[in-house]
């Protein structure tokens, strides 16, 4: 499946090559080595929640909230009491999960948390629900004490780091991204063919700019070059395909009242709103700006609801 450019590896399948490398490998702590390669970007809405979260406990509970966004098979939820937790479920497999599965997911979310929330997730204990093993490679990569044979896996702070600021984070603008995933969720197909999860995908990764094909090819499973082919087979250019999710995200936000020209500009990927304003007049004729004036009452005010 590899060496397919155009296969996609499905989640029992990913079961299976975790077995299959640990038995490979000899080497149980390979899923913790896999989660500390993982980068920022593949969870690029997500960090950008969390980077602009005002508390650590904020950042969590959106990671809870919109985690779908990256696994609709995975669930996290907060439990506040006796501390704050955040905790990992997979509804389709039986519990207690496998330590691969815990290992490397919550490995991810906890290295990328921290680093979204410019180092101020401090953990103080992971819970996990397997027998400790005899190595401390766990303990090394979340940077706390692990708690083995927990009846639960959980990343748990203390309710001083809940409620500890994230460095430099815009409330406002964490709030706009919110507004746009809610947004991305309620309005783009979460199933469906290819072109889809294509569209859905550019959408996902706008705000963090124009994504290249080759990274939207790699979400999809395929390459490049295979991206363009199947494409051109639907008459289609990977511009065109960018342009339209964009044009409909623009439609969307400009009837937001509550969300200004430039806020657009950014959540649709563009660096500056005279370049998101030129583009818009290509795809429509008229400019943002006058769009928004042609809406009934000048649009809504989602922040009013």
């Amino acid at each position: 499946m590899l060496a397919d450019p155009e296969a996609r590896i499905p989640a029992d399948a990913e079961q299976r090559v975790w077995a299959a490398a640990l038995e490979a490998t000899g080497d149980p702590t390979l899923p913790l080595q896999a989660a500390s390669l993982v980068r920022g970007e593949d969870y690029r809405v997500l960090m950008w929640l969390g980077r602009h979260s005002a508390t650590v406990g904020e950042a969590l509970s959106r990671v809870a909230r919109w985690f779908s966004l990256v696994n609709t098979d995975v669930s996290f939820t907060i439990e506040r009491q006796p501390t704050p937790a955040l905790v990992f479920r997979v509804p389709s497999l039986p519990d207690p999960l496998p330590r691969p599965v815990v290992d490397y997911t919550l490995g991810v979310t906890a290295l990328r948390m921290r680093e979204a929330t410019g180092g101020a997730l401090r953990l103080v204990r992971v819970d996990v629900p397997y027998p400790a093993p005899g190595d401390r490679a766990a303990q090394d990569l979340f940077a706390c004490p692990v708690r083995h044979d927990a009846n639960r896996a959980a990343l748990v702070c203390t309710p001083s780091v809940w409620q500890a600021e994230v460095p430099g984070a815009d409330a406002a603008l964490g709030r706009i991204l919110e507004e746009h995933a809610a947004l991305l969720v309620e309005r783009l197909p979460v199933e469906g063919d290819w072109l889809d999860e294509l569209e859905r995908n550019v959408a996902l990764a706008l705000p963090d700019g124009s994504p290249s094909i080759a990274d939207s090819g790699r979400g999809l499973g395929l390459g490049a070059r295979t991206l363009q082919r199947r494409l051109g087979e639907r008459g289609l250019t990977y511009k065109t395909v960018v342009d339209g999710v964009r044009e409909r995200l623009a439609r969307m936000h400009l009837a937001d009242t509550s969300l200004s020209l430039a806020e657009v500009a950014f959540l649709l990927g563009f660096s500056e709103q005279s370049a998101f304003t030129r583009a818009f007049k290509r795809w429509t004729g008229k400019t943002p700006a006058s769009v928004r004036r042609s809406l009934p009452s000048g649009g809504v005010d989602r922040r009013g609801h």
